[in-house]
């Protein structure tokens, strides 16, 4: 099973919802990502999930205006010239199994099922969900790591 084409499942997802609700798509950020799938193999190696405050120090570290020549031609190709800082951010976590899982009618079998299952849940969290709809987050990292029949999953948010 490919995690990369899990995170763009439910990168699509995601963004379906945000236009339903006439809110502006996310931009994947290739830095963002990076983070999520390093913070998403660390809980799939402790078998455990949680919030890190490293994630978000690893954010803020982000908070640097293009001054150089060569930083302007970095955030250029990373399609990011117009940012020229992160002002707030975000994260949520996860953890679905394959098989058959309370709550869901079919068993989570194959690469969309983990996708959907993963983003029904985020958007039936209050909080979680509020970070999807965040209209002031254009930007979006996710990141998944499996272990076993287990997929950890992470969503990074800035704006």
């Amino acid at each position: 099973m490919s995690t990369t084409h899990i995170e763009n499942r439910i990168f699509t997802r995601v963004n379906r919802v945000r236009e339903k609700k006439n809110l502006a798509k996310f931009k994947k950020y290739g830095r963002l990502t990076s983070i999520a799938r390093k913070h998403s193999a660390k809980m799939a190696k402790k078998r455990r999930i949680w919030h890190g405050s490293g994630v978000h120090k690893a954010i803020k570290s982000f908070e640097i205006k293009p001054k150089t020549f060569w930083q302007k031609i970095w955030f250029f190709l990373e399609g990011t010239i117009s940012m020229n800082y992160i002002t707030i951010s975000g994260e949520n976590v996860a953890m679905m199994c394959k098989g058959q899982i309370l709550g869901f009618k079919h068993p989570i079998k194959t690469e969309q099922d983990i996708a959907r299952a993963l983003h029904k849940n985020w958007m039936n969290s209050k909080g979680y969900r509020a970070n999807i709809l965040n209209s002031n987050f254009d930007k979006i990292g996710i990141g998944v790591k499996q272990t076993g029949n287990k997929f950890y999953a992470t969503q990074l948010f800035c704006g």
